[in-house]
């Protein structure tokens, strides 16, 4: 619980048996309830349980379906969601701030950014970081927003802002269109 809300993280997976170990070590101690939506063909899902987190199959790949099954079994208050690359704030010392932010705000949704958080070369290589900066400098010209980081797969929302909107990618793309 978080100031009286349960949290609820989704992570979705595949093939991140390297990666779903570290992000779930540092998973803030307050989080209630741990989803990892999987669709991996090596050992993912065994990692996850044993780390404590339930394993949800989803046997249609794809990025945006992941979250979208995860959604769908969510029993918290409060949904933050990271991949599992180990690029987003969810431990002890960051996520606190942010649900701070989220709750002090009476937000119903926040997209987090990755920046200006510092990454290993195997973690975010420089190509990666440089593709999402133009991506985002040119979706805030198009756009007008102001936007940091268009690619970002960590949001923190109500239960059901999920059900209000109409989701329709399940690949890639779903971080453009949520």
């Amino acid at each position: 619980m978080f100031r009286d809300k349960k949290i609820t993280l989704v992570i979705p997976s595949y093939n991140e048996s390297e990666g779903i170990k570290f992000v779930l070590q540092r998973v803030a101690s307050f989080i209630d309830e741990v989803l990892v939506v999987d669709s991996s063909q090596d050992n993912t899902p065994e990692i996850a349980r044993s780390m404590g987190a339930t394993v949800i199959r989803e046997e249609r790949r794809g990025y945006g379906r992941a979250y979208k099954t995860g959604f769908l079994n969510v029993k918290g208050d409060i949904v933050v969601t990271a991949d599992a690359d180990g690029t987003y704030p969810i431990g002890e010392n960051d996520l606190p701030r942010i649900l701070n932010f989220f709750l002090d705000n009476n937000l119903d949704f926040l997209s987090a950014s990755r920046f200006p958080m510092k990454f290993s070369r195997e973690i975010m290589p420089y190509r990666r970081i440089f593709g999402n900066k133009f991506l985002t400098f040119m979706s805030n010209v198009l756009f007008r927003g102001g936007f940091r980081d268009i690619l970002s797969g960590m949001w923190i929302f109500k239960k059901d802002v999920p059900y209000k909107l109409k989701l329709i990618d399940d690949g890639w793309s779903f971080s453009e269109e949520i």
